[in-house]
């Protein structure tokens, strides 16, 4: 159907798909970030090994962040780097183009709102202590995983908005693409929890054959798939029906 006019090198893990660009961004096996134009059948490397953890909300901007802390992005067109006053340890690019950087302060995590290129510091906030992040495909909240559930912001400002109490830690989260509904597999349960982001509460529980370690929702929201914790196995929920409707090995 489709093969590049050049080799790729092995790739780890693919960040996304610019569906305007029609060429999707991958992480390379060995550090550094490729790009394959699926049009022209190119396939172009940016090394930047120094760099770790990529993401891409657009699939066409990676950001990277270094050994120093220092976040850096990687366009088609160039490089920007930018220098928080302490040391990233994680980015959470937004739909609308600002990045939110988190660094650990303290007992706590500090999160910054920019909007590069500028390096200027939009916004702040401190929130508990934090290793991981998860938004909303709209980007409008950006949800933290604790002990005792979620606590989360609104991207376009820092504005804490109400916490998620949960019966235990979460292993893994996902939203649907409204962001309206929130599935949770917990640390100490077997069962995949919807959270109804308005009310706070959940509102359904599905039992699953054993717990998740990891969730993914289809686009259109129709779907959630979570990967069994101890097998190499894919549960397929279905969102309509509220439970499990099969699996795949």
């Amino acid at each position: 159907v489709w093969s590049s006019s050049s080799k790729a090198p092995a790739l780890t893990r693919l960040l996304g798909f610019d569906d305007g660009a029609g060429s999707v961004l991958a992480e390379a096996a060995k550090g550094g970030i490729v790009r394959i134009d699926l049009r022209r059948g190119d396939v172009t490397r940016d090394p930047a090994t120094k760099l770790s953890d990529f993401v891409s909300a657009d699939g066409s901007a990676a950001y990277g962040v270094g050994t120093d802390g220092s976040v850096t992005r990687l366009t088609p067109a160039g490089s920007w780097t930018f220098k928080p006053p302490t040391p990233a340890h994680d980015v959470v690019p937004q739909p609308d183009g600002t990045l939110l950087v988190l660094a650990n302060r303290g007992d706590g995590t500090m999160v910054w709102l920019i909007r590069p290129p500028e390096d200027r510091i939009a916004d702040s906030v401190l929130l508990p202590r934090v290793t991981r992040s998860i938004r909303t495909p709209a980007g409008d909240r950006v949800y933290f995983p604790v002990d005792s559930g979620l606590v989360g912001v609104r991207g376009r400002d820092l504005q804490i908005v109400p916490s998620l109490k949960l019966p235990g830690k979460p292993r893994a989260v996902v939203t649907s693409p409204s962001g309206d509904r929130i599935y949770v597999s917990a640390d100490s349960s077997r069962e995949l929890l919807v959270v109804d982001r308005y009310s706070g509460n959940v509102s359904t529980r599905i039992a699953l054959p054993t717990a998740a370690s990891a969730l993914r929702m289809d686009p259109m929201g129709r779907y959630v798939l979570a990967h069994a914790r101890d097998a190499d196995t894919a549960y397929v929920i279905s969102v309509t029906a509220g439970r499990m409707v099969g699996e795949a090995p």
